[in-house]
Formats: C-alpha cells, structure tokens, sequence
C-alpha cells in the first residue's frame, strides 16, 4: 500500500516538472516518499493508541525519547513496513503496561536500575547495524557516543523527574529499557 501511494506521490512530482525522469532519481525520491509515510504513520498510529488509552501525553514522550535515540543507537528493525508499524505499536503497549504497573510502586531503586541496564546496554551494544542500513566503519565510534550521551541525558532527566515524584520519570526509563530491548534483538 505504502509502495503503491508512493509511486503515486512521485508519479506527480515527475509530471509536475519537480523531479526529473531519470530511472534513478525517479528510484530514489519514491524510496524518500515512502520512508516519510511510513513515519507519518508510525507517529499518527502511536498518537492514536495514546489518545484511545488516554495516555496522550505519554504518547509524544515516548515518541520524543524513541525517535531521536533509536537513530543513533539502532536496533531490530522489521523487513516489511506492516511489521514495523506492528512492532512499533506493541513497543509503546509494552511501554504503557510497564509505565503503569511501575508509576504506583516503583522506587528509586528500580529506577535506577532500569537506567544502568539500558545504559550498559547501549555502552556496550550500539550502534546495531541493519542489513538495509550499513554504518561505515568510521562512523561507529561517534554514534556510540552519541547514543550514550543521549541515554544518559535522558536517565538523567528521568532520575531527577522521579526524585521529584513526576511520574514521567518513570515513563522515560521504560522508554529506555524498550529501546535497549530492541537493541538486543537486533544483535541475535
């Protein structure tokens, strides 16, 4: 569906003079035009499921935490678009459920757990390389910085929130152990 809506967007784009006819450019601007609609889609779809378990709000911090973090440190990553926006609308469910049943017990111990495993995770594992998406060899040490200094950013962020009972914090370390989660997965 999304291939076929793509081809459309760029059949337009040709006959309107905008981009050229070349086999090429033609291959490229679709394979651009169905990445952006897939992740227009994630999003409305994630946005949804927060709007429907009216937990809105949770929704756009989670895709906030996920989105940027996801991009530097990988992780699995589905071979088919339907699998993909599956796998992302399961991730936040899971996401939620664990929110929900930490937001009332958890301590500042279970916090901070969370955030040591997600930040050795990532330490030690990202970035993970996908078949369709190669890192050069050059760039791995930079996005594993990046990824840790983003993870700790964000454990941090989440520390201080719960210490200061805003339950955020809480949401933010469960984003992070989701994201750790994938990466994991992505490694087998």
């Amino acid at each position: 569906m999304l291939e076929k809506l793509s081809e459309k967007i760029t059949n337009f784009l040709v006959e309107s003079d905008e981009i050229s006819q070349s086999n090429d450019e033609f291959n490229c601007y679709k394979y651009g035009v169905e990445i952006a609609l897939s992740s227009m889609l994630n999003i409305a779809l994630i946005l949804t499921i927060g709007i429907l378990t009216k937990h809105f709000a949770e929704s756009i911090i989670f895709l906030l935490v996920f989105i940027p973090t996801r991009q530097f440190t990988g992780g699995y990553h589905a071979d088919t678009y339907f699998k993909c926006n599956l796998f992302l609308c399961i991730s936040f469910i899971l996401v939620l459920i664990l929110f929900e049943t930490l937001n009332n017990y958890s301590s500042l111990y279970v916090i901070l757990l969370m955030n040591l495993i997600s930040l050795s995770v990532i330490l030690i594992f990202s970035p993970v390389e996908n078949k369709n998406k190669p890192i050069k060899k050059e760039k791995r040490a930079g996005l594993k910085l990046k990824s840790t200094l983003i993870a700790l950013f964000i454990s941090v962020i989440s520390i201080t929130l719960h210490c200061y009972l805003i339950q955020y914090g809480t949401l933010l370390s469960c984003t992070l152990l989701m994201i750790s989660m994938l990466i994991i997965l992505g490694r087998i």
